[in-house]
């Protein structure tokens, strides 16, 4: 099986509750990103970069938590709260201004994409291990996920999207929350 024709099969396999989450899990972060610019007086752009920048190595809970808490500092004139976040925070900081690191001039594939996916961006497609694992239809895949390794994964996403006549973003979510057994 090529790497589509498992995105395809987990797509259409998948549990439909856990799918239909998966379908509005962007659509409902769409919102959630508006409500973070509005906290912090800032464009829905930088409420949803806040949001792509926070995301690596954190929970979605924690990601939405921690965002809020950063535009509430930020709108009030208060200390940015450091909550552990190390680097995310300083990307963050900066998100809260200037997008250039989510439109890919300094930032990873990964939350370029996430960022793309949550304002709409047709063609944005978030992939991590849980999406490759998805794409190779095994539990463990061990890669590093350079930008070529990134593109070969975004590729089957896309074929399959384009198959299904779904924005791949949503294929995405719908395999990922299935695989993951999560609906946030």
């Amino acid at each position: 099986m090529t790497l589509t024709d498992n995105v395809l099969t987990a797509y259409r396999n998948a549990d439909p509750a856990l799918k239909s989450h998966g379908l509005a899990w962007y659509p409902t972060a769409r919102d959630t990103a508006q409500a973070i610019a509005d906290m912090g007086g800032i464009p829905f752009l930088n409420g949803a970069a806040v949001l792509a920048v926070l995301s690596p190595q954190t929970s979605w809970n924690h990601n939405v938590r921690w965002a809020f808490a950063i535009a509430n500092a930020y709108r009030n004139g208060d200390p940015l709260p450091s909550m552990g976040l190390g680097n995310n925070l300083k990307r963050a900081t900066i998100a809260l201004t200037d997008l250039s690191d989510v439109e890919r001039s300094k930032g990873t594939l990964k939350v370029h994409n996430f960022y793309g996916s949550i304002i709409g961006r047709n063609g944005a497609v978030c992939i991590d291990r849980h999406a490759i694992r998805i794409a190779e239809g095994v539990d463990k895949v061990e890669t590093s996920l350079t930008d070529k390794v990134y593109h070969k994964y975004a590729q089957a996403y896309r074929d399959a999207a384009r198959v299904l006549k779904r924005r791949v973003a949503s294929v995405q979510a719908a395999t990922w929350c299935d695989y993951r057994g999560i609906a946030y």
